[in-house]
């Protein structure tokens, strides 16, 4: 038999709901909270089985969100969470409007409204076509309506009738004392919501404000690092010192090269989030310039400078330590990162490399693969056949240090034996 779609119920408002209710989950035709939903095939969309089956049937047999193939066969009902979810909505009585002032579970609404004593009812005496709640027909029918049939009664039951017309109309008045209760509450419950408004509004100017400060304070510390580089540049004037810190008798690079490259690290308005980025700062234009991204983001890894190329080992991508190596080529335009050949001997971050006769000296650091600090220097050849040796092991593990070349002599400086402040070090290992 074909379905009279002009008979089709629309879904629930979501106005009749006592709380909010995920928008996810309301039909995605009518926009409401569907009355025997129905699922998709393969991507979980919500529709009343009325709306679904009147678009199958009169438009396509697609999904009218994600228009994957669909038919009445292929439609889902609910299950688990999503049906206990449903059925766990409160809802306002369908005779909400007619003074029922419940509030139920949506799957227990069809038997409360079968059971409403608020439903409306037609009075059965001939003549009269006035439409009562339910629970007034009985004594509307014999007590109040114009149109009854008079009944000889006795004085005992004239006063027993009576009694019972005082009985209802004193059971109305408490239903309607109850009732302006029930307002009253309403009207309280929206008062101290308005005052919580209020809070969150003032609450969230002050953020706005401390942000403002905040983003003021962030551009000062600016001004005053491009203030501070520009004196630091104006200090180096006719020095040159090489990429491990030592003072060079011949300049390893052109003493024009005045930038200082800035890579990775964590980012600093969400700490938890490792970034790739690549800028420079030019010490004597006092200016900062994007270079192209690493490959990898990294965070507590270590950089040198091999041939004028800036070498990029190990560190923490935000999830796992890595032994990945990549190198940014100067010499082509535009710039370019690319994975170096070979790998460190294991994953480590917070460690120190440093370049010596084409050689890749790696110390120290957070070993990921045994899960602890590490106290091993390594070496690598940064040319075929990129060989890797353990080449002396430190008194100490360290990580969070530092170290410098000076007349072929390896300074380890400072650092901690566990990562964490408590455990620093003084030191100085030569």
């Amino acid at each position: 038999m074909a379905v009279r779609w002009e008979n089709v119920v629309e879904g629930y408002d979501v106005s009749r709901f006592v709380g909010e209710v995920r928008e996810d989950l309301l039909c995605s035709i009518c926009q409401e909270v569907p009355k025997d939903p129905r699922l998709c095939k393969h991507k979980d969309h919500f529709f009343c089985l009325a709306h679904i089956s009147r678009h199958l049937q009169q438009n396509s047999q697609t999904c009218p969100v994600c228009r994957d193939h669909l038919t009445l066969e292929t439609l889902r009902r609910p299950t688990g969470f999503l049906k206990n979810y449903l059925h766990d909505l409160k809802i306002k009585c369908d005779h909400h409007d007619r003074g029922c002032p419940d509030v139920v579970r949506l799957e227990d609404l069809p038997r409360h409204v079968d059971e409403c004593g608020f439903a409306p009812a037609m009075c059965r005496n001939e003549g009269c076509e006035m439409v009562v709640n339910k629970r007034d027909k009985d004594n509307h029918e014999k007590n109040l309506c114009q149109f009854r049939i008079p009944k000889c009664h006795d004085c005992k039951e004239m006063k027993a009738s009576q009694d019972e017309m005082k009985a209802s109309q004193d059971k109305m008045k408490a239903s309607q004392d109850e009732m302006k209760k029930n307002v009253d509450e309403i009207k309280h419950a929206q008062a101290q919501m308005d005052v919580k408004l209020t809070e969150i509004k003032d609450e969230m100017t002050a953020i706005e404000r401390k942000q403002d400060r905040m983003q003021q304070s962030v551009h000062q510390m600016k001004q005053q690092f491009q203030t501070m580089m520009r004196m630091v540049n104006k200090a180096l004037q006719g020095s040159n010192v090489n990429n491990n810190g030592a003072q060079a008798t011949e300049p390893g690079v052109s003493v024009h090269n005045q930038d200082i490259i800035i890579l990775g690290g964590r980012y600093a308005p969400a700490d938890d989030k490792v970034i790739n980025t690549v800028e420079k700062f030019n010490l004597a234009e006092g200016n900062l310039t994007e270079l192209p991204p690493m490959n990898k983001p990294r965070a507590s890894f270590a950089a040198c400078v091999y041939n004028g190329d800036v070498i990029a080992t190990g560190g923490f991508d935000g999830f796992y330590g890595t032994d990945l190596i990549e190198i940014l080529n100067v010499t082509p335009h535009p710039l370019q990162w690319y994975m170096f050949c070979c790998k460190l001997p294991v994953k480590l971050s917070a460690h120190v490399s440093i370049i010596y006769k084409n050689k890749l000296y790696v110390i120290g650091g957070f070993n990921w693969n045994e899960k602890k600090t590490s106290d091993t220097i390594y070496e690598l050849d940064l040319e075929p056949p990129y060989a890797a040796k353990v080449l002396a092991r430190m008194p100490q593990t360290r990580e969070s240090h530092r170290a410098e070349i000076v007349n072929r002599k390896l300074f380890i400086v400072g650092g901690t034996t566990t990562g964490n402040g408590k455990d620093a070090l003084d030191s100085v290992i030569v």
